[in-house]
């Protein structure tokens, strides 16, 4: 299983394949040397991050092939002198096979709960974090695959979007006390690869889903109160009809800019990724056609750089290398670094801060079931617009 990211347009787009830009941008981000934790699984497919335990440092949860989910217990990362990094809470083996984790907070005490799907079992489960006595299982009306959380209603309530292997997903509103509301299918057009964002910035959550085969995404547009409209089809991308969307990722959108997807196309008859960008707006968007690779391409947006708005991270797993992407207003995706991983298959990356500066890291697991830490140690530019204190 491949970890699962997203991307934006109208119609059919056109791209163009642009070169990287010039090494003299690159100097301006950089990070420490990287902290590899240990886990006892194999193969980890996802990773997601939250403060599970209540401390104010962001967790690391861990999907493995096998059905296992653990979690990786933030105690010091990114701490100078000798330290533990990190520990891993038990592993909870999930019955009949597990699937993807996410966490975020259900009951509204601050503290992020631990979700994640089994498969086999067509199951939601949500253990409650901190000393929540939250412990939730939901049976869905088909196998869940994917997880989104946001609040779609705008009620305040953190809410659970679920992707099938089929062209609807469900919704379960949350209620704030721990407790959701019965699912209720949605209309998305694909899935289970799901994104929930603006995707029209109209400043209501939509719902972006890939098509179950080729190179398409679709977007039912939410209305901000929980309904959604019919999906239409927002890319159709210059692929192989045999080919289909690995990776879909959104950019969180601010004033004055517009929604950005990331798509990353596999298509296996030519042993290739290509990894697509795709600014929005009412007419006109053109997808760009940024990366190129024989192996996975795992794309996600975080604010690299420090300058207040999303950057593009993309790890390559033929290269072993993680590239960054500045994302300037203009639409254009500047490189201005790259890390080079160690010599081991990468399966799955996030970006996010786990070391408590509020300063978006890279985190990247590997075949061998370590989980490998790239603090950020970017400082920002005068220029800097104000950013986020969670990223």
């Amino acid at each position: 299983m491949i970890n699962r990211s997203f991307i934006l347009s109208s119609m059919l787009v056109p791209w163009t394949l642009i070169a990287p830009a010039s090494a003299a941008a690159a100097a301006a981000v950089t990070f420490a040397s990287p902290q590899v934790l240990n886990t006892t699984g194999l193969h980890p497919t996802a990773l997601a991050l939250g403060d599970f335990n209540g401390t104010g440092r962001r967790d690391i949860a861990v999907s493995f092939s096998n059905g296992t989910q653990t979690l990786l217990d933030n105690r010091t990362i990114g701490t100078p002198g000798p330290r533990v990094s990190s520990r891993e809470s038990s592993p909870l083996r999930v019955e009949g096979g597990g699937g993807v984790a996410v966490l975020g907070d259900f009951d509204r005490d601050n503290i992020d709960d631990w979700t994640f799907s089994n498969f086999a079992l067509k199951q939601i489960v949500i253990f409650g974090g901190g000393a929540s006595p939250l412990s939730l299982s939901r049976t869905m009306p088909r196998s869940p695959l994917g997880i989104q959380l946001a609040d779609v209603d705008a009620d305040g309530n953190l809410d659970a979007v679920i992707g099938y292997d089929a062209n609807v997903a469900s919704l379960m509103r949350g209620t704030g006390n721990g407790s959701l509301a019965p699912a209720v299918d949605i209309a998305v057009g694909g899935g289970p690869l799901l994104v929930v964002s603006d995707v029209n910035g109209d400043g209501a959550l939509d719902i972006a889903a890939v098509a179950t085969q080729g190179p398409r995404v679709f977007a039912a547009t939410g209305s901000g109160a929980g309904t959604f409209a019919p999906p239409n089809v927002i890319a159709d991308l210059p692929e192989s009809a045999s080919s289909f969307v690995e990776g879909l990722a959104a950019r969180a959108i601010r004033a004055s800019e517009l929604p950005t997807l990331a798509i990353s196309v596999r298509d296996n008859a030519a042993n290739r990724s290509r990894l697509y960008v795709l600014r929005g707006g009412d007419s006109g968007a053109q997808a760009t056609a940024l990366r190129e690779s024989a192996g996975h391409l795992h794309a996600t947006f975080a604010d690299i750089d420090r300058d207040g708005a999303g950057d593009l991270v993309v790890a390559d797993s033929a290269s072993n290398r993680v590239s960054v992407f500045r994302g300037n207003p203009d639409g254009t995706w500047p490189l201005v670094t790259t890390v080079e991983l160690q010599s081991v298959t990468m399966t799955a990356m996030v970006a996010g801060d786990v070391s408590g500066d509020g300063v978006a890291d890279v985190i990247v697991a590997s075949d061998d079931g370590k989980v490998t830490v790239y603090v950020n140690t970017t400082t920002s530019s005068p220029s800097s617009r104000r950013r986020a204190a969670r990223h």
